[in-house]
């Protein structure tokens, strides 16, 4: 199996580094021989349009890609995969992301209904940069409207597509299903018991301790098993890609693709909805609480406005007091709200 990217020496620290240090416009030998062997077309550009744990890149093709879900879709998107856990709350050292994770996630993912890209190839680039071993995943390319932190469906539609994404990967068992390589816990006592291992093998008592009561706290609750199911782990609307729907009713927009498989893991859902809702009330209470600051903010600066046109009256007679006062006017400072997001 195919592990992620193993940077050289320090550069293992500094993976984000590492992978925007890689050619923007160029592609390794072996995706190129993996494009050629499969009958891909000339390639005419690359372009990388995106850093995370891993790099990705636009291919633009002088004709039609084979196998893609549209004959008249002439890009592919390349993704080198550069991080083997990423920062996703269900994980397992023991299956670390690889380009066969991805393509075992993104077919059960299609099992359960749901739209994703067709993955048109896989391997393993020897070197490239100054990384070793990089899986990589050729992904056919979605035409969508949205494009991410610029353009994403009304809040309402967007949820409405959210919930039924929800309903389709919770309404599929994986109970009996082969489902390697991917991290699998059939519980939540088993995914605690793997944060316990860890936190004793890295003798980190207090975690170990806070775990115990945890699981502690599970039972006492009398939590019940629900069977495992696929977890994309981020559902946000950067990956939920949408678009206006010409077939449907004014103001409707329709699924296009779910993408971003990499941190997917199999598990109670539970584990990985219920923190989703809370980011969102947490992300919802943040943007009220920053309104209030910043209306608390307005009233302050036309309370400090009335006060410095005191302070100019008072400057003919006291022109130290006046200095003393324009000083603290420029320590008052005005906060910023937070950008409302539609993710829960």
């Amino acid at each position: 199996m195919a592990v992620a990217a193993k940077p050289r020496g320090l550069e293992a620290l500094r993976i984000a580094d590492a992978l925007e240090a890689l050619p923007s416009s160029e592609i390794p030998d072996e995706v190129e021989a993996a494009l050629l062997s499969l009958g891909f077309p000339t390639l005419r550009a690359v372009r990388k349009i995106k850093v995370s744990f891993h790099a990705t890149y636009l291919l633009d093709f002088d004709g039609p890609v084979p196998s893609a879900s549209s004959s008249s879709s002439e890009r592919a998107v390349l993704q080198l995969i550069g991080s083997e856990l990423g920062d996703k709350s269900l994980f397992h050292t023991a299956r670390p992301i690889s380009a066969s994770s991805i393509a075992r996630a993104t077919a059960l993912a299609q099992e359960a209904g749901v739209s994703v890209p067709n993955i048109l190839a896989t391997g393993l680039v020897e070197e490239f940069g100054s990384l070793e071993a990089i899986p990589f995943v050729i992904y056919e390319f979605i035409q969508t409207q949205t494009v991410e932190d610029e353009v994403i469906a009304p809040e309402g539609e967007w949820r409405r597509i959210y919930g039924a994404l929800r309903q389709q990967l919770e309404s599929r068992s994986l109970a009996d299903v082969d489902t390697e390589p991917l991290p699998r816990f059939e519980d939540c006592f088993a995914f605690v018991a793997h944060l316990a291992q860890l936190a004793e093998e890295a003798k980190a008592t207090e975690l170990v301790e806070a775990l115990s009561k945890m699981e502690s706290k599970l039972r006492q609750d009398n939590i019940q098993a629900v069977p495992p199911t696929l977890i994309h782990q981020d559902l946000n609307d950067g990956n939920i890609l949408c678009s206006p729907d010409p077939a449907g009713p004014s103001g409707a927009w329709r699924l296009d693709a779910l993408i971003d498989w990499e941190g997917a893991a199999v598990g109670d859902p539970r584990l990985c909805f219920e923190a989703n809702n809370n980011n969102n009330n947490y992300n919802n209470n943040n943007n009220n609480n920053n309104n209030n600051n910043n209306n608390n903010n307005n009233n302050n600066n036309n309370n400090n406005n009335n006060k410095n046109n005191n302070n100019n009256n008072n400057n003919n007679n006291n022109i130290n007091n006046n200095n003393i006062n324009n000083n603290n006017n420029n320590n008052n400072i005005k906060k910023k709200t937070k950008k409302k997001q539609y993710q829960q």
